[in-house]
């Protein structure tokens, strides 16, 4: 597992912040060449008790989203990527199973099976224990760094985080709502015990606080807004 921390950035401070981290890291070797973004679009899924939204709301320090993602979904990937993320206070940690899309019903619809990959067979039990559902789509542009001399270290900026509700498996952007209009999430996740140098000055420098931000909980809230209903 390793430690990672996450902090609400203006979106006037992005280029300074680039600036800054630009001796010390190189994006990510999935940045497409003619850009230093792309994009994510996440199904997350909930059981009809909203137990993972509530686990957040509560803070709860042992916890677990399952989530459906998808890289830039607009050029309609053949892929899919089937997560769970795990949170245990500070220090978070990511299984995921990578299939054809065109296989993910079929697989969604039918019962685990001792031979298939362990990734698979846990989301698949998870999926069933708590009878979860899709209820939000979170989509975002991503800048994501690496450290160059520090292993394991990766930065990221998500801009532009947009949602909109489902109740099945879809990355389409119908009705989407915004959730920042000004604002863009850093997040920082490193595996050793404290902050690099380098990043503690960027914070303290911007004048940035670490919160606890998870996309899932803000987009579901934005959307509880809109329909009028008290979470």
């Amino acid at each position: 597992m390793r430690r990672e921390y996450k902090y609400l950035v203006p979106n006037n401070q992005l280029d300074h912040i680039r600036r800054s981290i630009s001796p010390f890291c190189s994006l990510d070797r999935h940045t497409p060449k003619d850009r230093r973004d792309y994009s994510i679009s996440s199904v997350y899924f909930d059981s009809t008790s909203s137990s993972s939204y509530i686990d957040k709301i509560e803070g709860i320090g042992q916890r677990r989203k399952l989530r459906i993602r998808v890289y830039n979904p607009l050029e309609q990937p053949e892929t899919v990527f089937l997560e769970i993320k795990r949170k245990r206070e500070q220090f978070i940690a990511k299984t995921r199973f990578k299939m054809e899309r065109e296989k993910l019903q079929q697989v969604l619809n039918g019962i685990a099976t001792a031979n298939q990959p362990k990734e698979l067979r846990s989301f698949l039990y998870y999926h069933r224990l708590q009878r979860m559902h899709p209820v939000v789509n979170v989509v975002y542009e991503r800048e994501a760094y690496v450290g160059n001399y520090h292993p394991g270290l990766r930065i990221t900026l998500d801009m532009n985080l947009r949602c909109n509700a489902t109740n099945h498996v879809n990355f389409s952007e119908t009705k989407t709502r915004q959730v920042f209009r000004n604002h863009s999430i850093l997040e920082v996740k490193f595996e050793r015990q404290v902050l690099p140098q380098f990043v503690t000055r960027l914070i303290s420098r911007h004048r940035i606080e670490r919160q606890a931000l998870s996309k899932f909980t803000m987009s579901m809230d934005v959307l509880h807004a809109a329909s009028g209903r008290i979470a």
